[in-house]
Formats: structure tokens, sequence, C-alpha cells
């Protein structure tokens, strides 16, 4: 079986000689190279000519990249083409691997694998998100990245060959049209590199880009889905240049996004789907759809918790309601934690998951890109959906009303602390919500007063704030046994600190305090309880640069009984966060009689008051002299944790499981606006 590689090229010298080498270096035996180079005017003809026989080529002037692509497609003789533009690359046994699939798998058409984007000097840039074959997500996500495609050549002169009219979409114009009756294969392996740069076309004109991509699926599929038309918005807008740190530039991309969608509608005659005239259900008969993407972890922390208690006890306290389960997050959701809960006692419970002709990812894929019918259907049509796990499914509240819990927007505040792709996943969801929501719970004033500094078109009575509360373990008293376990004596003194192991909650100046407690005297070791989160190399790095291995030490997740063991023995527990949308260990540490030292900063007074020893996050010093304080004053240690104990009173999971109940009660008798 013979393989064929078209190269369209024009006026790219600079890459073409590492995508000319990536190509030979594979030293596939049966294997011809076709670079088909529009008239170049640049050096790739000279260096061109220095391959000699190992390649095919000609350069005269075209019809552009679709042409050169058709007119290489045409000359080959090969079974099987690869299409590699002249800035891209193949990663090494590409070729071998997969031809292999082809040899053994005659039925199938395509093959694709994994790429990485790269930036212009070739070096790594990030993973081009790629998944399993399914025909309906193409149509949302295009999934496939072009170098690492592989087709029959056959398969492609029966769907027709690049439409010379598609600048921007042609690859993903085709995969489209190959995909209706043609078999994928997805090689769970590295293919190719796709270079981005600034006059590379994809990144040079974004807004064509994806006019581009809309045409094309209006085109082939008759139809476009919202979240290419949300998605295609966003992009275009992030390309204005708006300065996104500030308000002002937040406000203008946000205008501009929902100003694009309004164009695209218009543009497309495209209409919202229109409400169901009757639900199955009567409100007589009220269905609660349940999102519980992050409920249910074995070892959650934060938002986890959160929505793990908020969900489980509107179950409990409301068993006679009639509930659906909903998840979109595959990764995180655990069956297993899932069905061993004590809400198994609701009556009226139905799991989208259980449906017999669905896997989990069956579910998670229908209810995050299926349309909007099949996300009704799949959710056994709910009246009104609660989303306590930061996401949100625009299609599924086309038909249903909707509440949303608002946790913390340090994503937008401080891109810094977190990654990309979790601020692309954040923003998103946190965007639908505003613009679809019926009434949206924040947890504390602080984050309900960013939201509307960053979407100033929400009304403010549409924004409730809900107070957390602390789990009752925290109050009781502690288990000798705990400490044991995580290698304590019930003895031993040491300062506390709770949190997933990230940037946010500013780690590293408090290891650096903490030198400095230790320098000036003798003082006991320092424990950090908590999951490891991202970007968390310089707070590893920094025990280890300021020579305190043997002082400070990284307990990882811990049991809650284990948990409340720490809270009542420790010194104090430090809480320096930059940023909160509430900060839970501050109240939990509180419960249990801990003194606690935290941020000035954002939520974190809402919930200390008048309890807690404040601090200056963004000083090390504030943090140390702090510590020192309440180390060496017993009396203060003692009134702290008086205050605390009197502090927690007024924040009460249930009353917070009624007021999250109460909202979704007023959304789902709600009219609409």
């Amino acid at each position: 079986m013979r393989l064929s590689i078209v190269t369209p090229s024009y006026n790219q010298a600079r890459f073409l000689q590492d995508c000319i080498d990536s190509v030979l270096s594979q030293h596939y035996p049966d294997m011809e190279y076709l670079v088909m180079d529009g008239g170049s005017k640049d050096l790739s003809v000279e260096i061109l000519k220095t391959y000699g026989d190992k390649i095919q080529w000609v350069s005269e002037p075209d019809g552009g990249q679709a042409a050169g692509v058709n007119k290489g497609i045409l000359r080959a003789t090969g079974d099987i083409i690869g299409w590699l533009n002249s800035d891209d690359m193949y990663y090494p046994g590409s070729f071998q691997a997969v031809m292999e699939v082809f040899e053994k798998h005659p039925d199938v058409d395509v093959v694709y694998g994994y790429a990485d984007h790269v930036k212009e000097d070739g070096s790594y840039l990030e993973d081009y998100y790629t998944e399993e074959w399914n025909y309906e997500i193409l149509k949302e996500i295009c999934f496939l990245c072009q170098p690492a495609v592989f087709f029959r050549k056959k398969a492609v002169m029966e769907v027709g060959l690049l439409n010379p009219d598609r600048h921007f979409a042609m690859d993903y114009d085709l995969w489209l049209r190959l995909g209706k009756n043609k078999d994928f294969y997805f090689l769970h392996k590295k293919l190719a590199k796709s270079r981005l740069y600034a006059e590379n076309k994809t990144l040079g004109f974004v807004d064509k880009v994806h006019i581009d991509i809309m045409d094309t699926l209006l085109e082939d599929t008759g139809s476009i889905s919202e979240r290419w038309l949300i998605g295609s918005a966003n992009s275009v807008a992030r390309t204005k240049g708006y300065d996104l740190s500030t308000e002002a530039g937040f406000h203008d991309y946000i205008n501009t996004s929902i100003q694009l969608i309004g164009q695209y509608n218009k543009r497309y005659h495209l209409n919202p789907d229109k409400a169901l005239d009757k639900f199955p259900y009567s409100f007589h008969d009220l269905r609660i759809g349940l999102d519980v993407s992050l409920a249910f972890q074995k070892n959650g922390a934060g938002v986890g918790q959160m929505s793990g208690i908020i969900t489980r006890g509107i179950m409990e306290a409301f068993p006679k309601q009639s509930y659906v389960l909903l998840t979109g997050i595959e990764k995180v959701f655990d069956p297993e934690v899932f069905v061993s809960r004590e809400y198994r006692q609701c009556t009226n419970v139905l799991y989208a998951y259980e449906n017999p002709a669905l896997s989990i990812s069956q579910v998670n894929d229908v209810y995050a890109r299926g349309t909007s019918e099949q996300v009704l259907q799949m959710c056994r049509y709910p009246n009104v959906v609660l989303y306590p796990s930061f996401t949100f499914s625009p299609k599924l509240s086309q038909h249903t009303k909707s509440v949303y819990i608002l946790y913390d927007l340090s994503f937008l505040e401080h891109h810094e602390y977190t990654t990309d792709s979790n601020y692309f996943n954040c923003y998103q969801n946190v965007f639908y919500a505003s613009l679809y929501a019926d009434i949206i719970l924040a947890i504390s004033e602080y984050s309900k007063q960013v939201f509307l500094r960053y979407f100033p078109y929400v009304r403010p009575e549409k924004i409730r704030v809900i107070r957390c509360g602390y789990r009752k373990v925290f109050s009781q008293p502690d288990k000798e046994t705990a400490l044991s376990e995580i290698g304590l004596k019930s003895s031993d003194k040491f300062w506390l600190s709770v949190g997933t192991v990230e940037p946010r909650k500013n780690m590293v100046s408090l290891i650096e305090a903490y030198s400095m407690v230790s320098k000036d005297h003798e003082t006991a070791p320092l424990l950090i309880a908590g999951g490891k989160g991202w970007l968390n190399h310089e707070i590893y790095d920094k025990v280890k640069q300021l020579g305190l291995e043997n002082k400070v030490r990284f307990l990882g997740y811990v049991t809650d009984d284990q948990m409340n063991a720490l809270y009542h023995r420790c010194i104090a527990m430090v809480y320096p966060s930059f940023y909160e949308g509430f900060g839970l260990p501050i109240l939990e540490a509180m419960a249990a009689g801990a003194p606690v030292i935290c941020s000035n900063t954002t939520s974190m007074p809402e919930v200390g008051g008048d309890a807690v020893q404040y601090i200056d996050p963004y000083s090390v010093n504030s943090i140390a002299e702090a510590m020192k304080k309440v180390e060496k004053d017993k009396k203060l240690r003692g009134k702290m944790s008086t205050a605390g104990k009197k502090r927690v009173r007024d924040f009460e999971w249930s009353q917070c499981v009624r007021d999250v109940y109460e909202a979704v009660m007023d959304a789902a008798m709600s009219e609409d606006d």
C-alpha cells in the first residue's frame, strides 16, 4: 500500500525545510512526496532544488491553497493521502503507525491522531484538542487537526476534492463531507505539529475564519450549533485588543460578543429553539434537575464540597420532590460515591447516566454537545435545573428554568492564578449563566459585586447572596487516633494551612513568612493540608530554596476526622489567600476553635468578621508579624477561639440549603421575561 504526501506552499521558505525534512526522515519505504508550490517569490524554489529526486515538485501560479492540495491529490499515485501544509511538521514514526492501521482495517477510510500546536520557532505551545470519533460532536467542534489526518484517495474522490471557495475552513469542510458516510479511526498517537503564528491564516484572520466555518456548517449540515455561534463571537471579540484585566475592557469584550451573536443570528437567519408548548410534568409534580458534575468526589474540596453538600442537602430536606441528576464532567464524577449516599431515600430520583442505552461518556457528550431536544430528552424533562458545579447548559435552559450558583471570579480578576483551559471553561459557563440563568446565587456579597462589574447588563435583583455553612464534624471533639494516622502525636505543636496547593492560595508568601518566624525563634513545623492543584512548582521549590524540607510538610488530602484533629490541635490556621469567593476553611477552623489568621481581601472579612487576625496577603512581613503575635500570646489565642465559635453560629448549611431550594422554587414558578 502506497502513501502519498501532498504539501501546498507559497512563500514559506522559512518553514519549508523543516516541513520537508519531517516527511523524508520518516524513511517510509513506499512513499512519494509531492510539493505543489504556487509560484513563490522567496527562496522556496532554491530549497526545493536541493532535494533532487527525493521529492516531486512544481512551482507555478495556482488558485490558492485548496487548488494546490487538489492538484497534488490528482497527481498522487498512492492509496493513502497525507496533507501537510508547508509550515507544519510530522512527528517521527507517524507514517508507519498510520499505514499499519490502514493495512489492518481495510474498511477504514480516514485515520487521525493527536497533534500539538507549536510556536513560530517550532517549540511546543499546547495540545490540539482531539477526541474519539463522533460525527455529531464534529458539528460542534473541529477536533481533527488537519496535518494529523490521513485518508484513502478513493474516499476523497467519492465525496469531492477540497472546495476552493473555502479559504479558511477547507479542511473542516472535507471532514464534514467525509464524516457523513465514511469510517474514521482514532489513532492514539501524536502524529503532527501545527504551527501558530501572527501571519498564519488561522490567527491572522479570525473573523473571516469563523464566518467561513459557519458558512461551511450551514452548507454541509444545514445548521449552526449554538456552541459555534457563541464561540465564534467570543473568539472574534478577543481579537479587538480589549484589556481584559480592566472592567472597562471586559465590558467592551462582553458587549462586542453579544453584538456579534446578534449579527450572526441575522446573517444566518437563525432563531432560538422554541420552548416546548407543554412539559410532560406540571408544577404540581415539579421535576428538579441537579447538575452533580462536581458534587460526588471522594476527595472533593472547595466547590466540590459545597456542591455536594447543597445537592445532597436539598434531596434530604425535600425527599418527596422529584429529581433528575445530571453530570457534565466525567473525569471528576464518581458513580461509586454517588450510589453510596443516603439520599437514595428519595423515592423520585432519576439518573441520566443510568439510561441503559447510554454510557456515562455518552451522557456527557449529549449534555455538553447534543441538540437542545436531545439534551432535554436525556435529562428526563426537568422543569428547573440547579447548577452548583461551575457548569451551565444554555441548550437545556432554552426549555427549563435555571438557577446558577456563583462561587468566585478569580479566573477573570487574576488570570495568572489558573490555566488557560480552566479560564476558558469557567468563563464560558459564567457567560452562559449571565445570559440565560433565571436566578444567580452568589456565595458572598463580594462575588455578587464583582459579577455585576463584569456583567453590568444583568439586573442586580436577579442575583441573591447565600451564606455557606460548616460541617458539624468540625465542632465535635477530635478523635485521638486521627493524628496518629498522619504521623503526629496529640502533644505535637504545629502551624496549619488548608487549601489546594496552587498560586491563588499564596503559599509561597506563607512559606517565606514561616521562614522569617523560624529565623526569629524556634517555632513549630508548618503543615499544609490540601491536594495538589496547578502551577504549583514554585511552591515546592520555595521550601527547598529556604532549606525547610524538615519543617514544612505537605499532607495532601486528609479525611474529615484528620482535618478536625488538625484544626483542634494547631497553634493557628493561617490562610493568606490572595482571592476567595467565600473562604470555607476559615469557617471550619473557627468552628473547631482554632485561632485564624487570614487575608483582609475579597470575601474573607465577610466570613471572619471580628474573630480573626487579618493580614495583607501581599506583604510577607504582615503574615510573619501576625504569626509571631498569635504564637506568643496565649490569651489572645483563647479570645480568638471563643470569638470564632460564636461567629460560626451565623453560618448554617441547613439555612443555605433552604435558601437555594427557595430560589429553585421561585425560578420554576417565574414567568418568562
